[in-house]
Protein backbone atom coordinates (compact mmCIF):
# COMPACT_ATOMS: atom_id res chain seq x y z
CA UNK A 1 0.00 0.00 0.00
CA UNK A 2 2.53 2.25 1.23
CA UNK A 3 4.49 1.75 -2.71
CA UNK A 4 1.32 2.80 -4.42
CA UNK A 5 0.69 5.57 -2.46
CA UNK A 6 4.58 6.83 -3.24
CA UNK A 7 4.25 5.87 -6.86
CA UNK A 8 0.78 7.84 -6.95
CA UNK A 9 2.32 11.10 -4.90
CA UNK A 10 5.86 10.58 -6.81
CA UNK A 11 3.57 11.22 -10.21
CA UNK A 12 1.47 13.88 -8.62
CA UNK A 13 2.63 17.15 -10.48
CA UNK A 14 1.05 20.78 -9.73
CA UNK A 15 -1.24 20.76 -12.59
CA UNK A 16 -2.67 17.66 -11.21
CA UNK A 17 -3.15 19.03 -7.99
CA UNK A 18 -4.85 22.08 -9.54
CA UNK A 19 -7.21 20.27 -11.69
CA UNK A 20 -8.11 18.71 -8.36
CA UNK A 21 -8.70 21.39 -6.37
CA UNK A 22 -10.28 23.94 -8.61
CA UNK A 23 -13.77 21.17 -9.08
CA UNK A 24 -13.26 21.41 -4.89
CA UNK A 25 -13.78 24.86 -4.95
CA UNK A 26 -16.33 25.03 -7.60
CA UNK A 27 -18.00 22.67 -5.53
CA UNK A 28 -17.85 24.99 -2.39
CA UNK A 29 -18.70 28.20 -4.58
CA UNK A 30 -22.17 26.00 -6.16
CA UNK A 31 -22.85 24.92 -1.97
CA UNK A 32 -22.45 28.57 -1.05
CA UNK A 33 -25.09 29.70 -4.12
CA UNK A 34 -27.22 27.45 -3.21
CA UNK A 35 -27.80 28.83 0.06
CA UNK A 36 -27.41 32.46 -1.03
CA UNK A 37 -31.00 32.20 -3.01
CA UNK A 38 -32.33 32.15 0.77
CA UNK A 39 -30.60 35.80 1.19
CA UNK A 40 -31.37 37.33 -2.26
CA UNK A 41 -29.95 35.39 -5.23
CA UNK A 42 -32.11 34.97 -7.55
CA UNK A 43 -34.62 37.12 -6.34
CA UNK A 44 -36.40 39.47 -8.12
CA UNK A 45 -35.15 43.33 -6.63
CA UNK A 46 -39.23 43.95 -6.33
CA UNK A 47 -39.53 40.95 -3.90
CA UNK A 48 -36.46 42.12 -1.81
CA UNK A 49 -36.57 44.19 1.41
CA UNK A 50 -34.23 46.91 2.43
CA UNK A 51 -32.87 43.96 4.97
CA UNK A 52 -32.85 41.74 2.82
CA UNK A 53 -30.41 44.07 0.45
CA UNK A 54 -27.97 44.15 3.25
CA UNK A 55 -27.40 39.82 3.23
CA UNK A 56 -27.41 40.02 -0.02
CA UNK A 57 -24.33 42.23 -0.49
CA UNK A 58 -23.11 39.96 1.93
CA UNK A 59 -23.35 37.10 0.31
CA UNK A 60 -21.91 38.47 -3.23
CA UNK A 61 -19.02 39.96 -0.43
CA UNK A 62 -18.32 36.40 0.34
CA UNK A 63 -18.75 35.10 -2.71
CA UNK A 64 -16.58 37.30 -5.19
CA UNK A 65 -13.30 35.95 -3.79
CA UNK A 66 -14.50 32.31 -3.48
CA UNK A 67 -15.42 32.49 -7.22
CA UNK A 68 -12.02 34.73 -8.59
CA UNK A 69 -9.93 31.94 -6.86
CA UNK A 70 -11.77 28.95 -8.50
CA UNK A 71 -11.34 30.85 -11.91
CA UNK A 72 -7.78 31.37 -11.28
CA UNK A 73 -7.45 27.44 -10.36
CA UNK A 74 -9.19 26.54 -13.35
CA UNK A 75 -7.27 28.86 -15.93
CA UNK A 76 -3.89 27.84 -14.32
CA UNK A 77 -4.69 24.13 -14.72
CA UNK A 78 -5.09 24.66 -18.14
CA UNK A 79 -2.01 26.44 -18.31
CA UNK A 80 -0.14 24.10 -16.89
CA UNK A 81 -1.48 21.27 -18.81
CA UNK A 82 -0.21 23.39 -21.41
CA UNK A 83 2.95 23.41 -20.14
CA UNK A 84 3.46 19.42 -19.45
CA UNK A 85 2.17 18.96 -23.08
CA UNK A 86 4.11 21.40 -25.09
CA UNK A 87 6.48 22.60 -22.36
CA UNK A 88 9.55 21.82 -24.65
CA UNK A 89 9.37 24.52 -26.74
CA UNK A 90 10.94 27.82 -24.78
CA UNK A 91 8.59 30.39 -26.79
CA UNK A 92 5.64 28.82 -25.99
CA UNK A 93 7.02 28.05 -22.35
CA UNK A 94 7.86 31.86 -21.81
CA UNK A 95 4.37 32.74 -23.43
CA UNK A 96 3.03 30.05 -20.96
CA UNK A 97 4.69 31.77 -18.28
CA UNK A 98 3.86 35.42 -19.37
CA UNK A 99 -0.03 34.66 -19.47
CA UNK A 100 0.21 33.00 -16.22
CA UNK A 101 1.44 36.32 -14.86
CA UNK A 102 -0.94 38.35 -16.28
CA UNK A 103 -3.91 36.03 -15.51
CA UNK A 104 -2.87 35.96 -11.77
CA UNK A 105 -2.14 39.46 -11.48
CA UNK A 106 -5.20 40.48 -12.48
CA UNK A 107 -7.48 37.99 -10.68
CA UNK A 108 -5.85 39.33 -7.67
CA UNK A 109 -6.19 42.80 -8.40
CA UNK A 110 -9.51 42.22 -9.04
CA UNK A 111 -9.93 40.45 -5.63
CA UNK A 112 -8.37 43.27 -3.88
CA UNK A 113 -10.48 45.44 -5.55
CA UNK A 114 -13.63 43.34 -4.42
CA UNK A 115 -12.26 43.23 -0.70
CA UNK A 116 -11.40 46.55 -0.50
CA UNK A 117 -12.98 48.77 -3.20
CA UNK A 118 -14.85 50.29 0.11
CA UNK A 119 -13.86 52.43 2.89
CA UNK A 120 -14.99 51.25 5.26
CA UNK A 121 -15.50 48.05 4.39
CA UNK A 122 -19.13 47.27 5.45
CA UNK A 123 -19.90 50.24 3.29
CA UNK A 124 -20.42 47.59 0.54
CA UNK A 125 -23.22 46.37 2.07
CA UNK A 126 -25.30 48.96 4.55
CA UNK A 127 -23.90 52.11 2.43
CA UNK A 128 -26.53 54.58 4.48
CA UNK A 129 -24.65 53.96 7.39
CA UNK A 130 -21.38 55.37 6.43
CA UNK A 131 -22.37 58.63 4.42
CA UNK A 132 -18.80 60.12 5.08
CA UNK A 133 -16.83 56.37 3.38
CA UNK A 134 -17.00 55.79 -0.28
CA UNK A 135 -16.92 52.83 -3.16
CA UNK A 136 -14.90 52.70 -6.05
CA UNK A 137 -17.25 53.15 -9.39
CA UNK A 138 -17.72 49.31 -9.70
CA UNK A 139 -18.78 49.58 -13.27
CA UNK A 140 -15.56 50.64 -14.25
CA UNK A 141 -13.66 48.10 -12.58
CA UNK A 142 -16.11 45.34 -13.74
CA UNK A 143 -16.02 46.42 -17.51
CA UNK A 144 -11.94 46.44 -17.00
CA UNK A 145 -12.14 43.07 -15.77
CA UNK A 146 -14.39 41.47 -17.73
CA UNK A 147 -12.26 42.58 -20.39
CA UNK A 148 -9.24 40.99 -18.85
CA UNK A 149 -11.17 37.99 -18.78
CA UNK A 150 -12.85 37.73 -22.07
CA UNK A 151 -8.98 37.92 -23.67
CA UNK A 152 -7.42 35.61 -21.31
CA UNK A 153 -10.17 33.41 -22.46
CA UNK A 154 -9.24 33.83 -26.15
CA UNK A 155 -5.77 33.45 -25.06
CA UNK A 156 -5.70 30.59 -23.25
CA UNK A 157 -8.01 29.17 -26.59
CA UNK A 158 -5.91 30.20 -29.31
CA UNK A 159 -1.89 29.57 -27.17
CA UNK A 160 -1.81 25.69 -28.00
CA UNK A 161 -2.82 25.94 -31.74
CA UNK A 162 0.50 26.88 -33.47
CA UNK A 163 2.38 23.41 -31.28
CA UNK A 164 -1.24 21.73 -32.89
CA UNK A 165 -0.26 22.25 -36.10
CA UNK A 166 2.97 21.81 -35.77
CA UNK A 167 2.73 17.97 -34.49
CA UNK A 168 3.40 15.43 -37.14
CA UNK A 169 0.15 14.39 -38.13
CA UNK A 170 -2.37 14.33 -40.91
CA UNK A 171 -4.63 17.27 -41.67
CA UNK A 172 -7.43 15.73 -40.48
CA UNK A 173 -6.15 14.56 -36.95
CA UNK A 174 -4.83 18.05 -36.71
CA UNK A 175 -8.16 19.28 -37.04
CA UNK A 176 -9.45 17.16 -34.85
CA UNK A 177 -7.36 18.25 -32.06
CA UNK A 178 -8.19 21.58 -32.96
CA UNK A 179 -11.81 20.66 -32.48
CA UNK A 180 -11.28 19.03 -28.79
CA UNK A 181 -9.41 22.22 -27.79
CA UNK A 182 -12.33 24.18 -29.10
CA UNK A 183 -14.77 21.74 -27.03
CA UNK A 184 -12.88 23.23 -24.00
CA UNK A 185 -13.20 26.95 -25.42
CA UNK A 186 -17.18 26.37 -25.33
Amino acid sequence: MAVVGYLTWSRCRLDNVRTFSAPSTSTFLAAHHNTATNYGFGWHTADMSPERYVAYYKWIYISSPIYLLTLLGYKLSILLLYLRLFGVNSPFRYTTYALTFLITGYLFSNLLTQLFGCHPVAKYWQPALYPGGHCITSTTADYAYGSLNFISDLFIFVLPMPMVWRLKLSRREKLGVTLVFMGGAM
